[in-house]
C-alpha cells in the first residue's frame, strides 16, 4: 500500500499576461534542491496548453487544465487535476501556474478547503508584476489585476531592466502602500526567482486592494483563439517574426516548426520574444494562441498561414 500523501508543499505562482510566470517556473526548477521532486499544474485560459508542452521538454512532470479558469466550478477541476497529479507523481512541492486571468482568491478557496486539509501545505503565493502596466489604466483599474497582488504573500516586479523611472517609482509608491501586508516586497529581471522565496508563509488575505483615488473599471472580457496548422508546415521564421512585430494584441503564445528549427513564441505588452527548441517531446507544434480584447480571427490567420514556406 502506498504511503499517505501529506503536508506536500504548495505555491501559486500568479500575475497578469505575459508578465513572465513560466519562466519563473523554468527559474525555480532549475535551482530546485537536487533531492526534492517537484511538480507542476499549470491554467492556460486557451486550449491548447502551450506551456505543458515547454516544461515536457524540459523533462518536468506537468499537468495541464486548458480552456478556462481553474478557480471556475467550485473548483472541481483544480481537485481532479490535484489529486491526478499527487497521486501519479508524489510531489515533494506542487506549483500551480495561474493563469494570467485566473482569480487566485478561488484558487486558494480550493487549497485551503477540506479536500486538502492534511494533504497540501499552503506556502507563500507569489505575484509577478510588469512595473510598466501600473501607469496604465486598463490594467491599473482591473479587479483581476488587483486581485493578484491582493492575495500574493510575495510581489515582485518583473523586467525592471525594461521599466522606465516612472514605471519604478509606481512601484516604489505601491511597497510602501503594501509593506505591512506582504512577507516580500522585491524586484528582478528574467523572472529570476529565489527558490527560498517558496518557503514564506501563507497568510489570508481579507483586504480588498485598490489603488487610491482611482476610479475601479469594469473588467474586460477577454477573447481568445486557438490556431493549428499542419505539422509538416514549415514557417518562414523572418516573415512571422516580422508579423508578429507588428500585432497589436495583448498575448500570443506558439509552438512553431520553421525553416530554422522548432521556436517558442511568446507576445506579450508589444514585446516578443523568440526562443529556439528541440524538437518537442510530443506531437504538437504549430499551435499559436491569441488573446485579446478584441480580435479579428480571419485576418490573424490569414497573416499567419502568409508566413508558411
Amino acid at each position: 500500500m502506498a504511503e499517505k500523501i501529506h503536508n506536500v508543499a504548495t505555491n501559486i505562482i500568479s500575475g497578469f499576461l505575459g508578465v513572465g510566470k513560466t519562466t519563473a517556473v523554468l527559474n525555480l526548477f532549475e535551482n530546485k534542491p537536487a533531492d526534492e521532486k517537484w511538480a507542476v499544474l499549470v491554467n492556460e485560459y486557451g486550449k491548447i496548453g502551450i506551456d505543458g508542452h515547454l516544461y515536457q521538454s524540459r523533462g518536468i512532470e506537468v499537468r495541464e487544465i486548458s480552456g478556462g479558469c481553474i478557480c471556475c466550478a467550485q473548483g472541481v477541476a483544480l481537485q481532479v487535476a490535484i489529486n491526478r497529479m499527487l497521486h501519479d507523481t508524489r510531489p515533494d512541492r506542487l506549483i500551480i501556474e495561474s493563469s494570467g486571468i485566473g482569480h487566485p482568491g478561488g484558487v486558494l478557496k480550493t487549497l485551503a478547503g477540506e479536500g486538502f486539509k492534511e494533504v497540501l501545505a499552503l506556502k507563500a503565493g507569489i505575484c509577478l508584476i510588469d512595473p510598466e502596466n501600473l501607469l496604465n489604466p486598463a490594467y491599473r483599474d482591473n479587479e483581476l489585476f488587483q486581485e493578484q497582488i491582493q492575495y500574493a504573500d510575495v510581489l515582485v516586479a518583473n523586467k525592471t531592466d525594461l521599466a522606465s523611472a516612472e514605471a519604478l517609482a509606481a512601484f516604489e509608491q505601491l511597497e510602501q502602500t503594501l509593506e505591512k501586508e506582504k512577507q516580500l516586497i522585491t524586484t528582478t529581471t528574467r523572472a529570476r526567482l529565489k527558490p527560498q522565496w517558496l518557503d514564506y508563509a501563507h497568510t489570508p488575505h481579507t483586504h480588498r486592494f485598490s489603488f487610491k483615488k482611482l476610479p475601479l473599471k469594469q473588467e474586460k472580457s477577454w477573447q481568445t483563439q486557438s490556431y493549428q496548422f499542419d505539422r509538416d508546415k514549415v514557417f518562414n521564421l523572418e516573415a512571422l517574426t516580422n508579423y508578429l512585430q507588428q500585432l497589436a494584441v495583448i498575448r500570443l503564445k506558439g509552438l512553431v516548426k520553421t525553416d530554422s528549427g522548432f521556436y517558442l513564441l511568446n507576445l506579450a505588452t508589444a514585446s516578443l520574444d523568440i526562443e529556439k527548441l528541440p524538437k518537442p517531446g510530443s506531437e504538437k507544434w504549430n499551435y499559436i494562441e491569441v488573446i485579446n480584447d478584441e480580435l479579428d480571427i480571419n485576418t490573424i490567420e490569414q497573416k499567419l498561414s502568409a508566413c508558411i514556406v
